[in-house]
C-alpha cells in the first residue's frame, strides 16, 4: 500500500457475499479511471467469507491498494461500517455492497471533480435500480430515491430538509459519498443504538443542517428487491422501523427538529396534530409521485451493467 493517503477510499460492506455479486463489485471499482483510489472490504464475521478468490482477483488484475478487514463476531451493518471506515485512510469515503456496482467507469474521476470544485463535506447521486430474473436477465425499474430531487438541483435546504426529516424522502446509502471524519462521527453516535441501518447517520446529518449536495449523474447500480430493506420483508421492514424512530428520538428534543415532526413523534399518536400530520404526508407523496417522475437509464449504461455481471460470473 502506498503512504500517501488516496482521495477516494471505496468501502465494500460485506456478510456472508454471493462471489458472483462481490467479484462484479470490485471490478466495477478497479476499472474506474480515477487513479487515486483504494479498496476497503469490510466483513461482518461472515461463517463462510474465504477472501482467497478475493485476493487471486486482486492479483490477476495486479491492483494492490486494498485491504481486507474481518471483523468477529458479527455485530451489524452500523459497527462494521465503522470498523471500516476506521481501516480506510482516504480522504473522501465511497461505501457499497456486493450487489451494485459503480455505474461506469469515468464515475469516480467525475464523482472527483464534483466534490473538488463544489467543496462539501456530503453528497449523493442518481441510482439505477435494476434486478435480474431466474434466467439471469436483467431488468431496470423506475425506481428514484429521494423521489423529488427538484429541491436538491434548486439547493432549497429548507425544503430539503423539510422532505428528508417529515416526509422520509431518504438517500440511498449506496448513492452516498463522505469525508471520512464526517462518517466517522455521525457514525458513532448511531453506534450502540442502531445496528443495521446505517443510513439512519444521514437523518442525523440533516437534522443538524448538514445538507447533501446533488451529484446530478447516475453513480450506482442498485440491486433492488434483495437487501434488508426491501418491501416485504417484514421481520426486516419491523427492525428497521423501529430503528427510524429510535433516530427521531435522538433528535426529538433538538431544536432543530421541524414543528411537524414533533407532533408526528409525540408520545400520543393519536392528536390532531398528528393525524393532520398524516393527511399532509399522504398528500405529498400523491403530488410527488404524479410530479417526479424517475429518469429513464438508456440502453448504453445497460450493457455496460450487462458487462460487469458477466464479469463476476466469469471469474468468481
Amino acid at each position: 500500500m502506498k503512504n500517501d493517503a488516496p482521495f477516494f477510499s471505496v468501502l465494500v460492506l460485506t456478510y456472508e457475499p454471493d462471489p458472483s455479486k462481490l467479484i462484479s463489485t470490485l471490478y466495477s471499482i478497479i476499472i474506474q479511471d480515477e487513479p487515486d483510489k483504494e479498496i476497503v472490504i469490510s466483513d461482518d464475521g461472515s461463517a463462510s467469507f474465504d477472501d482467497g478468490y478475493v485476493r487471486k482477483f486482486f492479483e490477476s488484475y495486479g491492483f494492490t491498494e486494498y485491504r481486507i478487514v474481518r471483523n468477529v463476531p458479527n455485530e451489524g451493518t452500523v459497527s462494521n461500517m465503522l470498523k471500516g471506515v476506521g481501516q480506510c485512510r482516504g480522504r473522501y469515503i465511497k461505501p457499497i455492497s456486493p450487489g451494485d456496482y459503480l455505474f461506469r467507469e469515468s464515475t469516480l474521476s467525475e464523482l472527483r471533480v464534483f466534490l473538488e470544485d463544489s467543496c462539501c463535506a456530503v453528497c449523493f447521486g442518481k441510482a439505477a435500480h435494476y434486478n435480474t430474473d431466474a434466467d439471469g436477465e436483467v431488468r431496470i425499474l423506475q425506481e428514484s430515491f429521494p423521489r423529488d430531487l427538484s429541491v436538491y438541483r434548486a439547493r432549497e435546504d429548507r425544503r430539503i430538509a423539510q422532505n428528508y426529516l417529515c416526509h422520509r424522502d431518504y438517500i440511498l446509502g449506496a448513492a452516498f459519498a463522505a469525508k471520512r471524519e464526517l462518517y466517522i462521527q455521525y457514525l458513532q453516535k448511531i453506534s450502540g443504538k442502531i445496528k443495521f441501518s446505517e443510513d439512519q447517520s444521514a437523518v442525523l446529518m440533516v437534522s443538524d443542517g448538514i445538507i447533501p449536495m446533488l451529484f446530478d449523474d447516475y453513480i450506482v447500480w442498485y440491486e433492488s428487491g434483495t437487501g434488508i430493506s426491501s418491501p416485504g420483508k417484514d421481520k426486516w421492514a419491523a427492525i428497521l422501523a423501529e430503528e427510524n424512530r429510535a433516530v427521531y428520538g435522538m433528535i426529538y428534543s433538538g431544536d432543530n427538529l421541524p414543528e411537524t415532526v414533533r407532533l408526528w413523534w409525540a408520545e400520543s399518536r393519536n392528536t390532531i396534530g398528528t393525524l393532520l400530520f398524516r393527511l399532509l404526508n399522504r398528500l405529498w407523496w400523491n403530488k410527488t409521485y404524479r410530479t417526479q417522475k424517475p429518469e429513464t437509464v438508456s440502453d448504453e449504461y445497460i450493457t455496460i451493467l450487462k458487462s460487469i455481471l458477466s464479469k463476476g460470473r466469469e471469474l468468481s
